[in-house]
């Protein structure tokens, strides 16, 4: 009969084993996703592979044990998909210091994409944040997918996170793009909303020329009114309405541009017209019955 020392023995090392299978069994996809990324950084590579293991982080958070010692057993193909899932572990759980010890944060190869925006992540948490964003850049479109994460915090109401994502968004990339343009218009209708005029113009302009639209055009144009500056609100407006004649908002704010500039007759018919395309406009009606 062997000791009880030897059946412990044995016992934790089919418990180990068994743990490491498990590990193994549920990220075993993970391995071959980072084998795809390690030549094709992109974002959406990053959002595919943050939503698979944002799932398989719910189901490894109290195996985290296991994952540790799994980093030792696992063949050199899989350790690195080990490493970082342990690290998202860490990281969802506020445990930035061993997540930045399991992602090596401070490496500064990085073998796919996933691991750069982790990374990043880990670095932001540390308030490292100029190191956080070189990393992200690294990642094609990346300031897309902040910009995109902005609109829907901002969507839902949560305004502080929004204009988190907005700034890192902008840190990364201050271009105009097309896929920015919700979130310069949000930008430029909270500084509008706060007062913060100079603020408001510069956003809106940035929307302008990432889609010149009629919506865009709108809100700078209403930007400009609301900052003074009415002549440029005239010149935005008047051009916008002779492409659209039939958009109502660009003729109640060019209404009310029209009357600072002196230009009153025409002003009251531009407003008019607002109240005649869209005669639910509560707002313009009462533009026009306060002449």
């Amino acid at each position: 009969m062997k000791p009880i020392a030897a059946h412990v023995t044995y016992l934790k090392t089919i418990m180990l084993f068994t743990g490491v299978a498990l590990l193994f069994a549920i990220v075993g996809q993970t391995a071959t996703i980072s084998a795809s990324f390690a030549h094709n950084f992109s974002a959406v590579q990053v959002i595919r592979a943050d939503h698979e293991e944002h799932q398989r982080a719910g189901i490894l958070e109290n195996v985290v044990a296991w994952a540790d010692r799994a980093i030792d057993w696992s063949p050199s193909d899989s350790n690195w998909a080990v490493r970082r899932l342990l690290g998202y572990i860490y990281l969802h759980n506020q445990q930035v210091q061993n997540a930045a010890e399991s992602l090596d944060v401070n490496d500064p190869h990085c073998p796919d994409s996933i691991t750069c925006y982790r990374r990043g992540q880990v670095l932001y948490a540390q308030g490292r944040f100029d190191e956080a964003t070189a990393l992200w850049r690294r990642i094609s479109s990346m300031d897309i997918y902040f910009a995109f994460q902005g609109d829907s915090a901002y969507k839902q109401g949560n305004i502080d996170d929004a204009l988190e994502f907005y700034e890192i968004s902008w840190h990364i990339a201050d271009t105009p793009a097309s896929a920015k343009s919700m979130m310069l218009l949000n930008l430029c209708r909270k500084h509008r909303g706060a007062q913060e005029m100079k603020q408001a113009v510069y956003w809106c302009e940035q929307a302008v020329l990432s889609r010149r639209d009629i919506w865009t055009q709108v809100e700078l144009g209403r930007t400009y009114y609301e900052a003074g500056q009415y002549e440029l609100a005239e010149h935005v407006l008047h051009e916008l309405v002779s492409g659209h004649p039939d958009f109502a908002p660009a003729y109640q704010w060019l209404g009310l541009s029209w009357r600072k500039v002196g230009r009153k007759q025409e002003g009251l018919e531009a407003l008019e017209t607002s109240v005649r395309l869209a005669p639910q406009n509560v707002w313009a009606r009462l533009d026009l019955a306060n002449i």
